[in-house]
């Protein structure tokens, strides 16, 4: 009956300090949390106090993020990604980002590049398209500027030819005005000159 009593009370004593390991843990300042990860090729146990005689309250893989929020006696206190609480021996945690997760980042960054080009591959048809047709639309244009330039040099040489023309006409009515007054001249003169002689017989 005895031994049932001290067996009863090692059990109850054993409840309660393990209860208070896991519920005393202090609660952690956000203003000095900051961010860290498990070293790379590591899986580590996660203690409910600064201790390995402390109990096993689950695992962290490596290269998983954590936030630190308190250091002891080579141990810091970490909240994992799942939320969970507890203590990790500190010299398996790094304030670098691990392997793992550089991996992942570049898979990512990998896998956007790869979404951008073939969303970029499934646009080409069209843009080489839209090429064909401004290409067309220029070879118009450039036959439309050459007929254009062509009018023009005709147009000009037109002008250049009628200026000829023009000038050789002046000239000749020039020459017919002149040759006409000179007649003209010369006719007066006679007739003046026969007058006279009339008027010396009279």
């Amino acid at each position: 009956m005895f031994k049932q009593l001290l067996l009863t009370a090692g059990l109850l004593v054993a409840t309660l300090s393990a209860h208070a390991e896991t519920t005393e843990q202090p609660t952690p300042d956000n203003d000095n949390v900051q961010s860290g990860y498990i070293i790379d090729d590591l899986y580590i146990y996660m203690h409910a106090g600064a201790g390995k005689n402390f109990r096993i309250v689950g695992s962290i893989n490596a290269g998983s993020p954590l936030e630190l929020i308190d250091e002891q006696d080579g141990y810091a206190q970490v909240k994992d990604d799942k939320g969970r609480t507890g203590w990790v021996d500190q010299r398996f945690v790094s304030k670098k980002s691990g392997l793992a997760v550089e991996n992942q980042n570049l898979k990512d960054k990998i896998t956007e590049l790869e979404n951008n080009l073939l969303q970029q591959s499934s646009q080409l048809p069209e843009l080489q398209q839209q090429n064909v047709e401004l290409n067309e639309k220029n070879a118009q244009l450039n036959k439309k500027l050459a007929l254009a330039q062509q009018q023009n040099t005709q147009q000009a040489a037109l002008v250049a030819n009628n200026t000829e023309k023009e000038k050789k006409e002046l000239l000749m009515y020039g020459a017919a005005i002149a040759f006409t007054g000179l007649l003209f001249g010369i006719i007066i003169t006679l007739v003046l000159s026969r007058r006279k002689r009339y008027d010396g017989w009279a």
